[in-house]
């Protein structure tokens, strides 16, 4: 398992560098020459400036294991110049191995290694198995030890970014949704005030009537939009398909378009789930407002059917002008309702109808998908 190196906790580490007084104060006290002692002085000094760099700042690829070998060395040679008290170097070059070997798992090979180092140099200088068993035990024990420490530390970033990324993602998600959102709510809303506003100043000379009643759903449909603006600013707006319905039903036919409704419609819509309605609520929505904005059509037809596979199907067909620039001006609102679509296990399909004019399909499953569906 490859992965950077974290540095572990940096004080349980150079806690033990007061072990380094035993094999001093046990080479001042030994009698040797002033030059014996003064070079074993400085061999721990080295030996200590290297450990304490391994620890607080580990150098990466060829040096790392450079200071490892070069830590090893110097262990080797105190145990033989000065004796067995020096064994307990090895501890550190564990540590120090431990730290800068960057996969896990040769990290805990080359711990291994010197544990079983560490038992055969205290062998040779003539100490009991136990003790070398001992020591070896205590030499595998402490690097693996850091090693996991490493892991652990390891872990715990990823899930620092993971958990980054899964708010990133999340924002994302809103964006987009707000997005859709608004695209479905002004869009669609907006068109039919426009078309209301201009057939109310068509109508406004020659029919006064006519033209109060237009204005009359204007203010509705204002106050309709109105209202979902602030629904969806406050994160609990619903499009319904029976509302949605009943709007086309209301509104378009005052416009000199032509609604066909099948009767099987009002029937199933009753028995939707509240996910699917609500889908297919915009799904509607978005094909009456194509129809009116790019359809140039003067009927238009609603179906909604079931089928043996668990599915619905709502088609919205009408006569006017095939795809092409409609898909495309379209093309904001219907790339989110097919993302949509597909989350409830589904698709959005927009074409030629088959006597002619455009058709918008929508299928749905009628079942929660799978996650794998997603």
């Amino acid at each position: 398992m490859l992965d950077r190196p974290t540095r572990p906790v940096a004080v349980i580490e150079l806690v033990w560098l007061g072990w380094f007084t035993v094999p001093l104060e046990s080479l001042a006290a030994s009698g040797r020459g002033p030059g014996v002692v003064v070079a074993g002085f400085l061999l721990v000094a080295v030996f200590a400036v290297g450990y304490v760099l391994a620890v607080l700042r580990p150098p990466a690829g060829w040096a790392g294991s450079a200071l490892v070998v070069a830590l090893s060395v110097m262990a080797a040679v105190g145990v033989g110049a000065f004796g067995e008290l020096w064994v307990g170097h090895f501890v550190f070059v564990a540590v120090a191995a431990a730290v800068l070997v960057v996969r896990f798992d040769v990290a805990r090979g080359v711990v291994l290694a010197v544990a079983v180092l560490t038992g055969l140099l205290v062998a040779l200088t003539g100490q009991s198995l136990p003790m070398a068993g001992g020591l070896a035990f205590v030499t595998a024990a402490v690097g693996i030890s850091v090693v996991g420490a490493r892991r652990s530390s390891w872990l715990m970033e990823e899930l620092r970014q993971a958990r980054q990324s899964l708010a990133a993602a999340a924002v994302d998600e809103e964006r987009l949704r707000f997005a859709r959102d608004l695209h479905d709510m002004l869009g669609g809303g907006l068109t039919l005030v426009s078309l209301k506003a201009a057939t109310a100043r068509r109508q406004l000379q020659r029919d006064p009537a006519a033209a109060e009643a237009e204005l009359v759903q204007l203010e509705e449909i204002s106050g309709r939009v109105l209202e979902e603006c602030r629904a969806s600013a406050a994160g609990y707006r619903r499009v319904d398909l029976a509302d949605e319905l009943a709007i086309v039903r209301a509104l378009l036919p005052s416009s000199g378009l032509a609604v066909d409704v099948a009767d099987e419609v009002a029937r199933r819509v009753e028995s939707l789930p509240a996910a699917q309605s609500e889908l297919l609520g915009r799904v509607l929505r978005e094909a009456v407002v194509n129809v009116v904005r790019h359809g140039q059509a003067t009927t238009c037809s609603v179906s909604l059917v079931e089928t043996p596979a668990g599915a619905v199907v709502m088609t919205v067909d009408d006569d006017g002008v095939g795809p092409g620039a409609r898909v495309r001006e379209g093309a904001q609102g219907l790339s989110g309702l097919r993302e949509r679509a597909r989350a409830l296990g589904g698709d959005v399909v927009v074409g030629p109808a088959p006597g002619g004019g455009f058709r918008l399909r929508c299928r749905l499953a009628l079942a929660e998908p799978s996650v794998g569906a997603r």
